[in-house]
């Protein structure tokens, strides 16, 4: 994350909420400057509510303070690989979530993903629809693409607009075969017919298997009920869901049943979109409650070390368990998962930024 001056962020608060900072707000150890930038990264991870300092000593903010430490990599650390389902790729079960490098350089991000790659991770999950991750992710890993399993995704509905996105998505990731192309955030069942109806864009994806263009095809979204129905079709390889200590309906239906059918089954947001504090647990969670792979967001070397730490399949302990459900209870069912899928705003209001004062007000204020 790049630290922006801490005074924007009490310009931005005093804006939405009309108050000032709060005075007096007690810090555990020391004052950290915000690494809060705008518009906001999409993982966000704190701890407890530290106060922020501004660089000129005005008061502490209401915000928490973001924990963003130098954590020394550990070399020694064990990534264990899982065969997705059915499929040939068996890879790492800690993966790399391509939407943050949406806020990075392009050397930054080749920074982050080649330390990814050093540190054990071989699967790279990216969209069309995280404007320039596919181009980072492809600069970064052309060299070592023997080396790695990477999957992709597109909104298209129709077989000529999924076309076009897969084509894009070759060219961006520098690569004539990608090894999982998914159909991206399939909401309902509308879509799920299009999709596999004539002139659908299955069929584009179908023919591109039989081309060599791509080996596996996926779902992705955030409807159990669609994902349910899409696990006993036969038509898709993996699917790609929502999978952490706070969203866990998961379990009940939708994970068995995949499978049961013989499904990779890939965990996104892991964190919750950052509501959980500390990863290594929270990755770990997931990994020991029935997905294949966990691939959270990353954008900074630190995250890189954190999160691999889950990949030797150890199982939270007590305490951890228990910090997790305490977590879970504090955010509740409502908060935002930071996918964006609510931009753009028609009224230019920057909804993801909005609701995640909110949720630092209600839960420290």
């Amino acid at each position: 994350m790049r630290e922006v001056d801490p005074r924007d962020v009490h310009a931005r608060l005093g804006e939405l909420f009309q108050r000032s900072p709060v005075p007096g707000r007690r810090s555990d150890s020391a004052d950290y400057l915000c690494p809060l930038q705008g518009p906001p990264p999409l993982i966000f991870r704190f701890t407890r509510p530290l106060s922020l300092r501004c660089a000129d000593g005005a008061r502490p903010c209401i915000l928490p303070s973001l924990k963003i430490t130098a954590k020394r990599n550990n070399g020694g650390e064990r990534m264990n690989k899982r065969t997705l389902g059915r499929t040939d790729i068996t890879v790492s079960v800690v993966g790399f979530g391509g939407i943050p490098l949406q806020g990075l350089t392009f050397a930054e991000a080749e920074r982050v993903l080649l330390h990814a790659f050093d540190s054990g991770i071989d699967f790279y999950d990216t969209a069309r629809g995280y404007t320039d991750s596919e181009e980072k992710i492809g600069r970064a890993l052309e060299s070592r693409r023997d080396s790695v399993r990477i999957a992709s995704k597109a909104m298209s509905r129709d077989a000529s607009g999924m076309r076009g996105e897969l084509e894009t998505s070759l060219r961006d990731l520098r690569t004539g075969m990608i090894d999982l192309y998914q159909f991206h955030a399939v909401g309902d069942m509308k879509q799920l017919e299009r999709i596999l109806g004539p002139g659908g864009a299955y069929e584009t994806l179908a023919g591109a298997r039989e081309e060599g263009k791509v080996r596996w095809i996926g779902i992705t979204g955030h409807s159990r009920e669609i994902l349910l129905h899409a696990s006993g079709l036969g038509l898709f390889d993996t699917v790609q869901c929502p999978f952490n200590a706070i969203e866990t309906e998961w379990e009940d239906k939708v994970l068995p049943a995949a499978r049961a059918a013989g499904m990779g089954t890939i965990g996104m947001k892991p964190l919750a979109g950052g509501a959980l504090a500390d990863a290594t647990p929270a990755i770990r969670f997931t990994l020991t409650r029935g997905i294949d792979i966990s691939i959270p967001g990353m954008d900074a070397v630190e995250q890189v070390d954190e999160n691999i730490r889950a990949g030797d399949l150890s199982e939270p302990t007590d305490d951890e368990l228990a910090g997790l459900a305490r977590e879970k209870e504090a955010w509740g069912e409502l908060f935002c998962r930071r996918c964006g899928y609510c931009m753009p705003c028609p009224s230019g209001l920057n909804i993801p930024f909005l609701l995640l004062l909110e949720g630092y007000y209600n839960r420290y204020e």
